[in-house]
């Protein structure tokens, strides 16, 4: 079975050649989780009308951009945190592969930045990769094992915007008025949802450059965050891709459509784009979701649904308190440990305030009441 590390190996054709791809995007959007401050320059604005008049007419002459190469990025003194994600070890292989690949050596590394504050609760990063004359993909960091970074995501269920969706907003307002080269936005996981809430509340001015967003198993929105005339928009741009036993890309769907595809993994571990299989330069579509996946998506959305904002505020809140008692070292031990994550986080209740502890018993009471009705009346 080919995935995107053989894809990146042994896809030679450059972008002119051939054009960018669904697995050109997953390739992107895993090298979004290179940590790249102080390797990939920042665009500075210059001062004075001289400079306005050197960026307008450098933007309608050429498409060349200041920045970066793959290679430029191959530091070996900083690969022992360069690398964030699910699988770390997985995106540093991915780096030296399209470092040396003839299909990627021309892609121009820039407008790096990266946002993480404890005390706002936000976790955010983008990049772009410009191939000049063809496009410019924004590529958005998906979630990395920090705590901040699974509150965020968990905020999204009673907050719109939180601080990295407004973030990846104006990244794209930004960076319209930078290039001249058509847009593609892309991510995994939570970058999938901010590359979608991007294309849909970016500026007019921004929205006709935008040729394509690519949602790789992110999750959807809740009910209102993006109106009908902004799904109208955005969805003929969309292309989401779910495995067949999605779990994080079925949350709070937001009715923009999708594809699923096959992943050599099993349950939560299909997250993974690494597992996903890669043919003629997208990923392999499937028979369908697994039973089991739409079950468990239909059981965690009625679950959802059924709160209030101010009650999954509390439960979010409670929920946390209690998987940083649990003792973990990172959300992801907790949150991507399958079925041992309920014996922990019960545990880890035992030892939170009473008061959190009765709306997590009260949550999972709940959570447990509407996968019972699911699982023996089938609704």
């Amino acid at each position: 079975m080919a995935t995107i590390s053989d894809y990146a190996a042994t896809e030679f054709a450059t972008f002119r050649e051939k054009p960018l791809c669904e697995a050109d995007s997953l390739v992107f959007s895993q090298l979004a989780m290179v940590r790249m401050a102080g390797l990939v320059p920042l665009h500075q604005e210059d001062e004075g009308w001289e400079g306005r008049l050197r960026r307008v007419l450098r933007r309608f002459s050429s498409d060349e951009v200041r920045g970066s190469h793959f290679v430029d990025l191959l530091r070996a003194e900083r690969y022992h945190d360069m690398f964030t994600g699910l699988v770390p070890d997985k995106v540093k292989e991915l780096l030296l592969m399209v470092a040396a690949s003839p299909r990627f050596r021309d892609v121009v590394v820039h407008d790096y930045v990266s946002a993480f504050d404890e005390a706002e609760q936000t976790q955010f990063a983008a990049v772009a990769f410009t191939y000049p004359g063809q496009f410019t993909y924004l590529a958005f960091r998906g979630t990395d094992r920090s705590w901040v970074g699974w509150k965020e995501d968990f905020n999204m269920a009673f907050a719109s915007p939180v601080p990295a969706q407004e973030s990846a907003r104006r990244y794209v307002d930004q960076m319209a008025a930078r290039v001249s080269t058509p847009l593609v936005l892309g991510g995994h996981s939570k970058g999938g949802n901010l590359a979608v809430y991007a294309a849909a509340k970016a500026s007019p001015q921004a929205v006709v450059r935008i040729v394509s967003v690519y949602d790789h198993d992110g999750p959807g929105f809740p009910e209102g965050v993006l109106s009908q005339a902004e799904l109208d928009r955005v969805r003929p741009l969309v292309r989401k891709t779910v495995p067949q036993e999605s779990l994080v890309g079925l949350l709070m769907e937001s009715d923009v459509g999708y594809r699923v595809v096959k992943s050599a993994g099993h349950g939560i571990g299909q997250h993974s784009p690494f597992l996903w299989e890669i043919e003629d330069g997208a990923a392999v579509e499937a028979d369908g979701l697994a039973p089991s996946a739409r079950l468990t998506a239909e059981v965690l959305n009625e679950w959802i649904a059924g709160m209030g904002l101010l009650e999954r505020r509390r439960a979010v809140d409670a929920l946390f308190e209690a998987l940083r008692a649990s003792g973990a070292k990172d959300a992801f031990d907790v949150l991507m440990g399958g079925p041992k994550a309920i014996g922990l986080l019960v545990d880890a209740a035992r030892n939170t305030r009473p008061e959190a502890r009765e709306v997590i018993v009260a949550q999972m009471k709940a959570l447990a009441a509407i996968a019972a009705k699911k699982a023996f009346f089938g609704r």
